[in-house]
């Protein structure tokens, strides 16, 4: 059982460990001091998170398996279990009292489990000790089944956001006043080369008086027109979209979209190559024509002579079965030709 110091001390940091950086740093911080620990221990996902000495050979001294061995999957959730029930019988009998002390708790959720231990040197826990961790069984449960749900929410949304940055789209999500709440990473360095600043919970600075007064409009309008395309700013041409948004909080009412400018990477040019059966020449050059230049700009950028460019550009629309330059900048910018494979930046 948990005394309602415990339940202040430890339960509140155990379910705040979840956003903690490191995670939990402050619950095993607490665990030790409440149990006078040498080293108090989380296994989570993957990940061993510990506070106190040096954590290899105070398992080694305790004869533990090591963390994520077979053996602790086998051990019963909710039930505390002493170092000496870990180790081999026949090497616990040859030593006359263990160098070091354990006690070892599996929590098992709905969807991920982990261990939590207790390390000691020179006398064992006592069974109040062992009432602690008892007591901690169910909350570590649900913290580690909080902490599962957010990491799978954070690679769909690191995966989402890498997907449309691929697809060259960026977004920005706005509440009913037309303040921004939300915006995807590549959408405010794209607007401040146009000079318009986006700042969370404000409104956009920098719009023409005819975009803030749509946006604003449609902003509010939402649940009866389906969409407003909105020219942002008459300084350079930047034409947005605003379309419904989902709202599962209520907080965003419409998601303004946004497509990037065409730009020319190894990986594109490389998919170029793969795609269609293309040459290096050919793609950087199919590359600069899709990128808005004329032939013979192209030519200019890829270093070739105007007779050597138009035979290139021959073998490009053959080789990709498209009728001229508008019909190959269609294709390549709808099919997968027009995706940046490309890594996200570190």
């Amino acid at each position: 059982m948990l005394s309602r110091t415990d339940q202040t001390e430890l339960l509140e940091p155990l379910h705040a460990g979840v956003h903690e950086t490191p995670r939990w740093a402050t619950f095993l911080a607490r665990l030790r001091q409440r149990m006078r620990a040498d080293a108090a221990v989380l296994v989570a996902g993957g990940h061993v998170l510990h506070s106190g000495l040096d954590l290899d050979q105070l398992r080694e001294k305790a004869d533990l398996p090591s963390f994520g061995a077979p053996a602790y999957a086998a051990l019963r959730p909710g039930r505390i279990y002493a170092g000496e029930e870990l180790v081999d019988p026949v090497r616990a009998a040859a030593r006359r009292r263990p160098p070091a002390f354990a006690r070892v708790l599996r929590a098992a959720g709905a969807e991920a489990q982990g261990l939590l231990v207790g390390l000691r040197t020179e006398r064992d826990f006592a069974a109040a000790d062992a009432s602690v961790l008892a007591g901690l069984s169910a909350h570590l449960a649900i913290a580690l089944d909080t902490r599962a749900r957010l990491a799978r929410a954070e690679t769909s949304a690191a995966l989402s956001a890498d997907a449309l940055a691929a697809a060259r789209t960026a977004w920005l999500g706005f509440d009913a006043e037309a303040r921004l709440v939300a915006a995807s990473p590549a959408c405010p360095p794209l607007l401040a080369d146009a000079g318009i600043v986006a700042v969370s919970g404000r409104r956009l600075a920098g719009l023409s008086g005819e975009a803030e007064a749509s946006l604003a409009s449609a902003c509010a309008a939402f649940g009866v027109v389906d969409g407003a395309p909105i020219r942002l700013t008459t300084r350079a041409p930047m034409d947005m979209l605003v379309v419904p948004a989902a709202q599962p909080s209520g907080a965003a009412v419409a998601v303004g979209l946004l497509r990037l400018p065409p730009s020319p990477s190894p990986a594109r040019h490389r998919l170029l190559m793969r795609l269609h059966g293309l040459t290096e020449t050919e793609a950087r050059l199919a590359e600069a024509i899709v990128g808005g230049a004329s032939l013979d700009e192209g030519a200019r950028i890829c270093r070739l002579s105007r007779e050597s460019a138009r035979t290139y550009s021959k073998r490009i629309f053959a080789k990709t079965r498209t009728r001229g330059q508008p019909d190959l900048v269609r294709l390549l910018l709808t099919g997968l030709g027009g995706l940046d494979t490309s890594p996200p930046p570190a």
